[in-house]
Parts: C-alpha cells; structure tokens; sequence
C-alpha cells in the first residue's frame, strides 16, 4: 500500500506505508476505506494465514508517527464452513464502525458471501 502527498513544489511523492508479506494477504484490489480517525481498512484478494491461505484478509492500517503503518488483520476470509473467500470489491463503512462487503466465492454454495466485521 502506499500514499501520495503534494510536497511544497507542488510533486506528488509516493511513500509506501504497509508492505504486505502472503500470510497477511496478497493482492489489494479493491479501494479501502478511512474512518474518522484515519485508520485505513481493506481487503486483500488472495493471501492469509487461515484454513483457507489464498482466500484473502480484511485488515486495518493505523498511522504511526513515523514509517510504517501499523496493520491488524481483522479476518482470515475461508476460515470456516462457510465463510466467503477472495473479496473483490471495497468494503462499506457505517456510523457504528462495523464493514460490510461481499466475496466472490466461499458461503454455503461457494457462490460467494456477504460479510459484517464488528469491532
């Protein structure tokens, strides 16, 4: 993942902020989302370190002072019977701060799934 910010010369400068390593997803797709206090949430479509390791993740990036972001994994997407896999799309925030989003395969027909994360 990275960011770009205008410097005072009126340039774009790219700074990576979370580089992703497999067991903690792979192939961020969809466009994350910000909350209110900035931390970053998305989803990977393939990766994770759950029953299912190239199903995807759902994390969340915190802004540091300085360097990295700090990530949470938030769920490992094809953890259970059930579960959805490989999310395609961006997920949905709402006031109370839960995500929503849909998944291209997993679910009861592995027909894909819609999904809630709480926190």
């Amino acid at each position: 993942m990275f960011q770009l910010k205008l410097n005072a010369r009126g340039r774009w400068v790219k700074t990576i902020i979370h580089k992703f390593q497999g067991s903690d997803g792979i192939e961020t797709i969809a466009t994350p989302v910000f909350d209110k206090a900035g931390n970053l949430y998305g989803t990977t479509f393939e990766g994770g370190s759950g029953e299912c390791n190239v199903c995807g993740t759902a994390f969340e990036l915190t802004p540091t002072a300085s360097g990295p972001w700090q990530e949470t994994v938030l769920h490992d997407f094809g953890s259970g019977p059930g579960d959805g896999g490989t999310p395609e799309e961006g997920m949905i925030l709402n006031k109370s701060g839960k995500l929503f989003g849909t998944t291209v395969l997993g679910g009861d027909d592995d027909a894909g799934a819609v999904y809630e994360i709480t926190p």
